[in-house]
Order: C-alpha cells, then sequence, then structure tokens
C-alpha cells in the first residue's frame, strides 16, 4: 500500500481504472459475440433476439436496487472481487459448449441471465468507489474519466470480436475469462473501501425505499432519471434488436459487420466523451444533455430510410455521438448531486433506470419487427420518445440543472 500512495500511477484510481477497463473489455467481447451468435449461428427471429437481450438486462429490474443497497452497507472492494470471480463461469460455460457442437437458444438464455445479474451488482458498487478514489473537488473529471475507459473499453472489445472471423469464435470467450481475471486482480490491489455509514436499524427493503424517496424528493436528479429510463426503453431497446437484425437481414453481414458497424456508434461515444472532458467544468450540464437526448429521436428515425452499410455506419456514428453526451451528462449530474448518505442506493436507482428500461424495449422491439418490419420499427420508438421530451423539458427542471457554485 506504501508504493501504491507513492506513486500516482498505483494510486487506487489507477486500480480502479484497471478494473473498470477489464469488465468493459470483456463485455465489448460479449457485445458483438452475444447478438451475433443468437441471430447468425442460431437464426432466431426477431422476437427470440428480443428476449435473449432482454435476457442480459432483466436482472437489472430485480437486482439493481439490492446491489446499491448491499453496496452502501458492505466493503465494495470485496464486492468487485466476488464478482470478477463469479464471473469467470459463463463465458467458460459457453466455451465448452461451442467446442462440443452443443449451443443451443436456451443456453444463450442463461448465460444472459447469469452476466446480467452479476453486472446489476457490480454497476452500483462501481459507481460508489468511484466517489470514493476521485480526489475532492475533481468529481467530473472523475466520472468523464471512467466514462471514457468505460467506451474505449467496450470498443477494443468490439474491434477484437472482429478477429473471431479469422479463428474460432469460441476462444474469444477463453479471451474474455483472462480479461475478468485482470480486473478482479485490480479490485485486490485496492484498499479497503469499507461503508460510509450503516443502518443497522434499517432493513434493506426500507432502504430501498428510503433511496427511492429521495430521487424522486430531488428537482435535479428526478429528470435525470426519469429520462434514462426512457432511454433504455425507446433507444437502447432499438440499438439492440433493430440494429443487429438489420446486419443479418438488410446488409448479409458477418461478424466483421458486427463489430464495425457497433464500433462506429462507440467510437463516436468516446469522441463526445473527450469533448466533454475539454471543456469540463460544464456549468450548464441540464440544456446540453436535452440536445443531445433530442438528436437520438433524428437520428432513429433516419433508420426508417432505406440506405447502404457506409450509411448505415454514419447514421451510428452521429447517433453515438449523442448518446456520448447522454450518458456522461447523466452519470455526471447524479454524482454531483446524490449526498454521500444516500449515494450508492441513488446511483442504483439511475442504473435501474437505464438498465430496467433496456429489457422491456428489447422485448417490445423484437414483437414490433415480426409485425411491422424493421423499417418501420422503429418510428414507433423515435415518436415515444417525443412525448417523453416534451413532458420532461415542460413539467421538469432538467433544462435548467446547474453545476454547483454557477450563478
Amino acid at each position: 500500500m506504501t508504493s501504491s500512495s507513492a506513486n500516482p500511477r498505483l494510486s487506487p484510481f489507477f486500480f480502479y481504472m484497471l478494473t473498470q477497463t477489464s469488465w468493459f473489455l470483456s463485455m465489448g467481447i460479449q457485445f458483438i459475440l452475444f447478438p451475433y451468435l443468437v441471430t447468425e449461428v442460431l437464426q432466431e427471429s426477431g422476437t427470440r433476439v428480443g428476449i435473449a437481450q432482454m435476457s442480459l438486462q432483466i436482472p437489472a429490474l430485480i437486482f439493481m436496487l439490492l446491489g446499491g443497497t448491499i453496496a452502501e452497507r458492505r466493503d465494495v472492494r470485496s464486492i468487485l472481487m466476488l464478482i470478477h470471480t463469479l464471473a469467470i463461469v459463463p463465458p467458460l460455460a459457453l466455451f465448452f459448449l461451442m467446442q462440443s457442437g452443443q449451443l443451443e437458444y436456451g443456453f444463450m438464455i442463461t448465460y444472459g441471465l447469469a452476466m446480467g445479474t452479476l453486472s446489476a451488482f457490480a454497476m452500483p458498487a462501481r459507481d460508489t468507489l468511484l466517489s470514493k478514489v476521485t480526489p475532492p473537488g475533481e468529481i467530473q473529471k472523475g466520472v468523464m474519466l471512467a466514462m471514457m475507459a468505460q467506451q474505449m473499453s467496450m470498443l477494443a472489445g468490439m474491434i477484437l470480436a472482429i478477429s473471431g472471423n479469422f479463428f474460432e469464435a469460441s476462444l474469444l470467450f477463453i479471451l474474455q475469462t483472462a480479461i475478468i481475471i485482470i480486473g478482479g486482480i485490480g479490485g485486490w490491489k485496492l484498499p479497503a473501501m469499507p461503508a460510509l455509514a450503516h443502518y443497522k436499524e434499517q432493513g434493506r427493503i426500507a432502504a430501498i425505499a428510503d433511496g427511492i424517496r429521495e430521487v424522486f424528493s430531488s428537482p435535479t436528479i428526478k429528470p435525470v432519471v426519469i429520462l434514462m429510463f426512457f432511454v433504455g426503453m425507446f433507444y437502447v431497446g432499438a440499438f439492440m434488436v433493430v440494429l443487429p437484425l438489420m446486419i443479418r437481414d438488410i446488409f448479409q453481414g458477418t461478424i466483421v459487420e458486427f463489430a464495425i458497424a457497433f464500433s462506429c456508434f462507440w467510437g463516436a461515444t468516446i469522441l463526445s466523451t473527450i469533448i466533454l472532458m475539454k471543456f469540463a467544468p460544464i456549468a450548464r450540464p441540464g440544456r446540453l444533455l436535452g440536445i443531445a437526448a433530442c438528436s437520438g429521436v433524428t437520428f432513429l428515425t433516419l433508420f426508417h430510410f432505406e440506405m447502404g452499410f457506409t450509411a448505415y455506419c454514419i447514421l451510428n456514428f452521429m447517433w453515438g455521438l449523442g448518446a456520448g453526451v447522454t450518458m456522461a451528462l447523466t452519470r455526471m449530474i447524479v454524482q454531483m448531486e446524490a449526498p454521500d448518505s444516500h449515494r450508492a442506493r441513488i446511483l442504483s436507482v439511475y442504473q435501474l433506470g437505464f438498465a430496467g428500461g433496456a429489457p422491456l424495449g428489447s422485448l417490445g422491439m423484437g414483437y414490433l419487427v415480426d409485425y411491422f418490419g424493421l423499417y418501420h420499427a422503429v418510428l414507433f420508438p423515435a415518436g415515444s420518445m417525443v412525448l417523453v421530451l416534451l413532458y420532461l423539458f415542460a413539467r421538469t427542471r432538467l433544462l435548467h440543472v446547474k453545476a454547483p457554485g454557477t450563478p
């Protein structure tokens, strides 16, 4: 520990970033391989693709709030080490199933539920840890750096997934396992991070309810959580179902096209985060957040029109620019506004809004695609998001959120 404090490169923030990077690098590999296996290898319908994607996301609805409560009552370092240990099992299981030629749809659902559950507990633990390892007064910078690590790692994982086109794709699950182990080592090198507060007289259900009340009593956090729920439902649902099916059914793509298209999106989120860092601190994040959320409606609507693969990738890139701004600013606002006593629970409600809306959107988009076709299905989430934004702009203080100390 002494050497860690003496060398800035080995500070707690360094090991936090190592853990963050490894997790999302492995998720980047999963982000390409999971829909590729369901759509291309198993050749499932739109509805079954939606259900499979939902299996990755539905555990957030069940466990995210519990994860936030546990993160406040336990050493978050120990939580992350346990999660990384358990997370090596699902990719190893898929590797052996693919090697034996026994891959089936049901196994993909099991994998999705397992990794989704681990993510539901990992997210509030990591978010709580960030506020503890970031120097005082630098929370905006810390959030931006963590977001950049997340996005760059996701992109790198997708690029690694392209290699599945040149050798047996199942071997990528071995690589995913090794990366997760490295993240666990990073968590082990962190100092102990005991909870800031203990609520021995308060049960877990009461603690969860207290965190929800805190969110909905805040004029700044409440609209952000509402926005992210519908972003998850309408934007992420379309992203996770419609885009992979377009690659398969319209462009007859391989895993290379999958990786290229999704890399365009995540590469854009990295670029927008870098630009935000250049202008940080952002004095009025609410206004910029409103513009970014509106851009998503525009780009999602454009998927209604026929286009070539190059135009499709450009549109993904443009959509990713707005998505990067949205993800960074919403997380920044919540980190700035949440009190220490409720931060983990508030962050878990925020994550629940984002991750909890996604499975509903994925399931709904699967049905819409089967009934209305790919081009018409995208109009439903785009039109619905217009109504959500009109409500938030007119009835909440979302556009008026300011950074602390801003006049």
